[in-house]
């Protein structure tokens, strides 16, 4: 016999569905009881805390299969030789991406992961896209992130200066020509990113 879903279940089942089809802020605690099915209005209070508990319970459902699958394929990379990289850039990047699986709740993770960003970072910046380019709109070409018109290094010193505290993620990599080329152009990124910042980091002690 299969159990049945515990209200909080059923809370963050009708959140999800929710946030995946009107976006986070278009959705009430109230609509969130209604779509539940409960009529205590204080229910989503009393089972889970206010929006912003929501949100992250949502995201936090998604957190131990996702750190599951990066230890699998972890120790999946630390078998092969040392000049494969696509193991472990796969262990990056692919994780993540487990939430694709259902369309509805990749929407509700996208829109999940836009709300906490927003929350975390106070209404300023807190989410870079890396990549580059040549030339301007219309007429650009995406490169690699260190062979276009924008200076990455400097912006990752202004980041620094500043004290930028958010997600950095590589985007748009070319891809290269060999057997995993869109794993070959993330994994070049990530490793020019993180040159770049142990560079910045020795330059300014930390």
């Amino acid at each position: 016999m299969v159990p049945s879903p515990s209200t909080r279940d059923m809370l963050l089942d009708a959140a999800t569905r929710l946030f995946a089809e009107r976006g986070i802020d278009n959705v009430s605690v109230a609509e969130m009881v209604r779509a539940a099915g409960q009529r205590n209005a204080s229910a989503v209070q009393y089972h889970i805390g206010n929006r912003d508990d929501v949100l992250f319970a949502v995201l936090a459902r998604h957190v131990p299969a996702i750190a599951d699958r990066r230890h699998q394929l972890l120790e999946r990379a630390r078998s092969t030789p040392a000049r494969d990289i696509r193991p472990a850039a796969e262990a990056i990047v692919r994780p993540v991406t487990l939430p694709v699986e259902s369309g509805l709740l990749y929407k509700a993770w996208v829109e999940a992961k836009r709300a906490y960003v927003d929350r975390i970072s106070g209404g300023k910046l807190g989410y870079v896209h890396l990549r580059n380019v040549r030339g301007k709109v219309p007429a650009y070409k995406e490169t690699f992130i260190d062979d276009g018109d924008v200076d990455i290094v400097r912006v990752l010193r202004i980041l620094k200066k500043n004290n930028y505290s958010g997600v950095l993620i590589p985007d748009h990599a070319p891809q290269m020509s060999c057997a995993a080329p869109w794993h070959a152009g993330m994994a070049y990124a990530l490793g020019f990113m993180r040159g770049a910042l142990k560079i910045i980091e020795d330059e300014t002690g930390g």
